[in-house]
């Protein structure tokens, strides 16, 4: 476990990328109740365990599925037939990864208790979340930085874009 906890070290200084970590689906298991988890740490002065537990659910779902997507439309257009075995290591990278900046931010928030700092955190983590996401998909999609960051982008506003409409039905 040491292991994986130092590669994910790695990808998140730009060091190395998804195709070093194994490809187990228990590990992305983890990653999947380790969002969860999560959710259950308090990080806003309006908490709501409910939403928290549905947003997080949703992010896992939209995330699954928009690295499955973003995986069979590149080996729908190229010729090589490997992107679709890459799903298990590049949706560990991504939940792992949000994992990894939730559980920061959330804890800062939790300890802080001052909504006023947090939001800078929080701002800092979000442009460096669409940085190492765009390593990720560089990574994963044999693609150039631009593009990896393009899909970084478009990746964190459909999720975005998702969570604002599930939250609006809920609150």
């Amino acid at each position: 476990m040491n292991g994986i906890f130092t590669t994910f070290t790695d990808i998140m200084l730009f060091k190395k990328g998804p195709q070093d970590l194994p490809s187990s689906k228990n590990l992305l298991n983890v990653f999947i109740i380790a969002n969860i988890l999560i959710s259950l740490i308090p990080n806003d002065i309006n908490y709501n365990l409910g939403i928290a537990v549905i947003t997080a659910l949703i992010y896992v779902g939209a995330s699954l599925f928009f690295v499955q997507t973003i995986l069979s439309v590149k080996e729908n257009m190229t010729e090589n037939k490997g992107y679709k075995i890459r799903y298990v290591q590049s949706a560990t990278t991504i939940l792992g990864i949000h994992a990894i900046i939730g559980f920061i931010t959330s804890a800062i928030f939790f300890l802080s208790g001052d909504s006023k700092s947090v939001i800078y955190i929080i701002m800092i983590a979000t442009v460096y979340s669409w940085l190492i996401y765009g390593h990720v998909f560089k990574h994963t999609l044999d693609c150039t930085t631009f593009m990896g960051l393009s899909i970084s982008f478009l990746y964190s506003m459909i999720i975005g874009f998702m969570l604002i409409i599930v939250l609006s039905l809920l609150i």
